[in-house]
């Protein structure tokens, strides 16, 4: 079946399925928070307190880049069904998990199932709308993430208090079948590409680049130091290995990562503004809590009462945003004010004290939600609109990775700053990271001029 000759209400089942399939990937990163000091308590697995965060956040980086380019080959939709089925099944898995060891690597298995469904579902919505008409759905997914954060925390707590820690991983299921289910259904199979080369030495290349850089920057500050032989040794192997991969795939004919796509400034623009504002939510997300207890002196009921008008602000200003790219076809202003409201709230935050009241923190919690939630669906809109659809894959794929890199570096980053100021004190500590997060932010605010606007293309019609 033709894409455009899909109907509304099909496309309707779709959108639907692709939220369901979004929260489950968004809400494993935020439930199982909650629950990890009653999972190592369970498996006697307290030195190993980490490491389910770090085999999910691992494989599931490095499975977006991949299955990004397999889905350009191959199609969405099988590929899609690979990312539920993979999570599924490892859900299933860490629930029954006997130890920490089964625990670990059944996350890291349900981190690629994970990954798949991040950057399937803006591939899904470039394949079946027009880029103008884009914003709107995929703004409704990306509010998923702020509705993730929202009730994640909170709902990993009642789960484990009230029934057990598994049942995180359980009540994955019956949400992940019904999102398989109506994808089966509704969901049409377009095979992008009929002859194909599948790039298995640029694949292995780019595991070997990205296993030895992430863990280091998982590790550094943390389990070891920054300049400790482990760290060092891992950062000279990913140079080695992504100088390799650069290599490979100039020389490849279907590249896993094709080299050109950064030859296009839009794409090159928006994945470094993707890297640097997932460094900025994260600064927000990690030292707000503890900015609230460590400084204010609250509790952690009140650190979450504080963030939660981040996360309302967050969901509504994904809605919002994707009506108004809809209506206007513009992104590229969106794009500034999202980098300029959310560095001017985190300026206000590096200045304040023990004595700020709560309203002012909540404010500034709103400003930063309208951040978060604005440029999500901008930076997927502007990369989309330049490629064809045979590339969608690769380019949305391309955006999530930087995003997820940003993530995990970003945070290791964070965390060497707020570990070297704390001799004198903690409030001085997240001073300093707050600082840090203003001049990324400045840095995102100047890099984002230069994004290109072109005009959104509108060239498929849907039957009612």
């Amino acid at each position: 079946m033709e894409l455009q000759n899909l109907s509304r209400k099909r496309i309707r089942f779709i959108i639907i399925g692709l939220m369901l399939s979004s929260l489950l990937s968004a809400i494993d990163s935020t439930i199982i928070g909650t629950a990890m000091p009653k999972v190592v308590d369970d498996l006697q697995g307290t030195n190993h307190y980490t490491w389910p965060f770090t085999a999910y956040m691992l494989t599931s980086t490095i499975s977006i880049p991949i299955f990004g380019k397999l889905a350009d080959l191959f199609g969405r939709k099988p590929i899609y069904f690979i990312g539920i089925m993979t999570f599924i099944l490892n859900s299933a898995l860490c629930g029954i998990s006997d130890n920490m060891l089964q625990l670990i690597l059944f996350r890291g298995l349900q981190g690629i199932g994970g990954g798949i469904l991040i950057s399937g579902s803006m591939q899904i919505v470039g394949e079946l709308f027009p880029v103008k008409e884009r914003g709107k759905y995929m703004g409704i997914i990306s509010s998923v993430f702020g509705f993730a954060s929202l009730i994640g925390p909170t709902a990993g707590g009642i789960i484990t208090d009230n029934l057990s820690w598994r049942w995180i991983f359980y009540l994955n299921l019956p949400i992940g079948i019904l999102a398989m289910i109506i994808m089966f259904l509704a969901l049409p199979y377009q095979r992008l590409k009929e002859h194909h080369k599948i790039d298995y030495a640029g694949g292995i290349a780019l595991i070997f680049a990205l296993v030895p850089l992430l863990l280091a920057f998982l590790w550094a500050g943390k389990d070891y130091a920054w300049r400790s032989a482990p760290i060092v040794s891992l950062l000279v192997v990913a140079g080695i290995m992504i100088g390799m991969f650069i290599i490979l795939e100039g020389k490849a004919v279907e590249p896993v990562v094709p080299l050109s796509m950064f030859k296009n400034s839009i794409f090159l623009v928006s994945v470094i503004a993707a890297f640097l504002s997932s460094i900025l939510l994260f600064t927000v997300v990690i030292y707000i809590p503890l900015f609230v207890q460590g400084v204010l002196g609250s509790n952690a009921t009140r650190s979450g009462v504080i963030i939660t008008p981040m996360n309302l602000s967050q969901v509504v200003t994904g809605i919002i945003v994707g009506q108004v790219i809809a209506k206007t076809g513009k992104y590229k202003g969106l794009a500034v004010l999202s980098f300029a409201v959310t560095t001017v709230g985190i300026g206000y935050l590096s200045g304040l004290g023990a004595g700020v009241p709560n309203f002012r923190m909540v404010a500034v919690m709103i400003l930063l939600g309208v951040g978060a939630g604005t440029i999500m669906p901008v930076l997927s809109i502007a990369v989309q609109n330049v490629f064809s659809q045979e590339q969608i894959g690769v380019v949305s794929a391309g955006l999530q990775f930087f995003r997820n890199l940003g993530a995990t570096l970003g945070t290791a980053i964070l965390g060497t700053v707020m570990a070297s100021g704390m001799k004198n004190g903690l409030a001085h500590a997240i001073h300093n990271v707050f600082v840090l997060g203003f001049f990324v932010g400045a840095v995102g605010v100047v890099i984002i001029f230069f994004l290109k606007e072109i005009e959104l293309k509108n060239n498929m019609e849907f039957k009612e």
